[in-house]
């Protein structure tokens, strides 16, 4: 699954996103520059409920998005 966002600074960034109430999981933070951004994320099950948001800290301590929310599909035929 892949979620996209416009970074407003250069910084390092993550996503955190969760598919089970009270259970986040992290993406690896990388370094990012302003504008368009993409990370893919693994391990999301087919026929979830997706809430993630992204993390960035530009140096002043991190800073996070809204949450987004978003239906992962069912399964292939």
């Amino acid at each position: 699954m892949y979620v996209s966002w416009d970074q407003p600074v250069a910084a390092t960034a993550w996503v955190e996103h969760s598919f089970d109430p009270g259970e986040w999981h992290t993406s690896p933070p990388v370094p990012v520059g302003p504008g368009p951004q993409e990370q893919l994320l693994l391990g999301i099950p087919y026929g979830a409920r997706l809430t993630w948001r992204v993390v960035y800290d530009a140096g002043q301590g991190p800073i996070a998005s809204g949450d987004a929310a978003l239906e992962v599909g069912p399964v292939p035929a």
